[in-house]
């Protein structure tokens, strides 16, 4: 099962926006960014795009990267938006590799005090799902189910929240809410599970006792042989982490 070893958030006025790694995470822990913006959001750089909507008024992405030892000497990574304005960021890191199973989430061009977002698979007790809300006005967010992570608000036209939950079977439909209804919004349920891994089911061997030269002889191996995907290489204001 996926632990949380931290998470992070921020709320202002900028296009670009500076996320340092939760406090304790290391190389080989997996880390997840939500973005709530009014301009588009720009994928960095060597990150897996989980989910990208863009519109009027207000846009939403989620980003994830199982961190390299060159990602933590450096310490943080930048996102960038397509223009300046209001936005938030969340972060959360898991204790070791960890993989997005699935994003479910939906962008409104006009604000709701209050929206429903259901998953579309069903989540193991095992799991850990994520819900990050935002919303383009100062606002106090919460959703109505789950664990407060984090709580944001810039004072001005962006605020966000994080909650997380484990031990859930089966899917959900958490309702966001907001204070105040702002001129857009962004909800994203983030299903997270254990590592992927490589599943192998032919292997290709030389023939015992051949000599130089011999045909190799395919060698079916089980189907549920499981070889674990191999390690990446590589390589503010309103933050608290």
């Amino acid at each position: 099962m996926p632990s949380i070893r931290g998470t992070g958030q921020q709320a202002s006025s900028a296009s670009s926006y500076v996320v340092p790694w939760p406090s304790g995470t290391i190389a080989g822990d997996f880390a997840v960014i939500y973005c709530g913006h009014a301009w588009p959001a720009n994928l960095p750089s060597g990150w897996m795009e989980n989910d990208n909507q863009a519109g009027s008024n207000w846009n939403g992405a989620v980003f994830s990267k199982r961190l390299s030892t060159t990602d933590i000497t450096a310490g943080s990574v930048t996102v960038t938006f397509s223009g300046g304005f209001n936005g938030t960021l969340a972060i959360l890191t898991t204790i070791g590799d960890a993989s997005v199973k699935k994003t479910d989430a939906i962008r409104n061009s006009s604000g709701s005090s209050s929206v429903t977002v259901s998953s579309s698979v069903a989540a193991a007790t095992t799991d850990l799902l994520s819900y990050f809300g935002s919303n383009r006005a100062a606002s106090t967010n919460t959703v109505s189910r789950g664990a407060l992570q984090r709580q944001v608000n810039d004072g001005s036209n962006a605020s966000g929240c994080l909650y997380t939950e484990t031990g859930v079977s089966g899917t959900v439909s958490p309702n966001f809410l907001y204070s105040t209804p702002g001129s857009g919004n962004y909800q994203a349920i983030v299903l997270l599970g254990d590592p992927a891994v490589v599943t192998a089911s032919r292997i290709t061997a030389p023939a015992i006792g051949s000599g130089a030269g011999a045909k190799h002889q395919p060698v079916t191996a089980p189907s549920t042989t499981g070889i674990p995907a191999p390690p990446t290489t590589g390589g503010n204001a309103g933050w608290s982490s």
